[in-house]
């Protein structure tokens, strides 16, 4: 897919230990280790998955597909201005917040859209 999800599930522990880089260079600790970095990817999805619930039934299918493409496209790039000037904290919500809008939006709807939209009759 389009939305950069599946090379955020693939290379998340890369990606939160490529942020602590910085910290271990200095000597502090970090804030977050790339295993639980990765089982938050996972649980964030979980959550998301459970609340998809209520969005695929209150609220037009359409909409959800425009404004969630719009919305991670806007996470996306403040996740690279997040980590480009190292705001990790930042970029760890950042990435949080994009697993429960894809969740609520495109990973619950785009099949079932796919479906009626492109009928064989």
């Amino acid at each position: 897919m389009w939305t950069g999800i599946d090379a955020l599930n693939m290379y998340s522990n890369v990606i939160i230990n490529r942020m602590n880089e910085p910290r271990i260079k200095a000597g502090e600790s970090i804030y977050i280790t790339a295993e639980f970095g990765s089982m938050m990817v996972g649980v964030m999805q979980f959550i998301g998955s459970i609340l998809s619930y209520l969005t695929v039934y209150n609220f037009r299918r359409v909409n959800l597909l425009v404004w969630g493409h719009i919305l991670m496209g806007l996470l996306w790039g403040g996740i690279g201005f997040c980590t480009m000037y190292e705001y990790n904290v930042i970029a760890l919500l950042q990435i949080a917040f994009f697993l429960i809008v894809y969740s609520l939006t495109e990973g619950a709807i785009i099949w079932i859209y796919c479906a009626e939209a492109l009928n064989d009759t």
